[in-house]
């Protein structure tokens, strides 16, 4: 059996949550024929764009084949990276170790590159609905993913 993920571009995701019971209903006959259980997880992720650590942004860049030299480059430019703020006229330097910069036209890739290694090392045999031969198990827009399983203990894990 395939395995797939709709990775879905030309849509905004209000429009996608607003019908996406509608066409994985539609879609996938079987989950109204069978009377199926099916569980959507919505999962928006627009916090973890601001908690991600480095670490974890390096190794996925490491693993989607990005030159070792470019990767030592991302490394010095995110080491001794720090953030100064001035609450009551007292200057405070924090050391920065999570996070892409905000601003830098890089981040939001660096971002995806380390969610796609995420979703990659995760265990999609036997979840989702399946539709002929394949398996429909997630949708992703930008920051929001949507799980798509036949009930809440298939959800749980993921």
């Amino acid at each position: 059996m395939q395995s797939i993920s709709y990775e879905i571009y030309a849509c905004t995701h209000l429009t996608i949550f607003r019908q996406l019971p509608q066409l994985v209903s539609t879609r996938f006959s079987s989950v109204r024929e069978y009377k199926i259980p099916l569980c959507l997880t919505f999962i928006d992720l627009e916090k973890a764009f601001d908690t991600v650590e480095t670490e974890a942004v390096l190794e996925a860049l490491g693993n989607e084949g990005v030159p070792t030299q470019h990767i030592r480059i991302f490394r010095e430019s995110y080491s001794n990276l720090t953030t100064r703020t001035s609450p009551f006229y007292d200057d405070i330097t924090i050391d920065v170790r999570r996070g892409v910069r905000r601003g830098d036209t890089v981040s939001p890739k660096l971002f995806t590159a380390t969610l796609e290694d995420v979703m990659r090392r995760l265990e999609w045999d036997h979840i989702g609905v399946r539709d002929d031969d394949r398996l429909l198990h997630h949708l992703r827009f930008a920051d929001h993913i949507i799980l798509i399983t036949r009930g809440n203990s298939q959800a749980e894990p993921m």
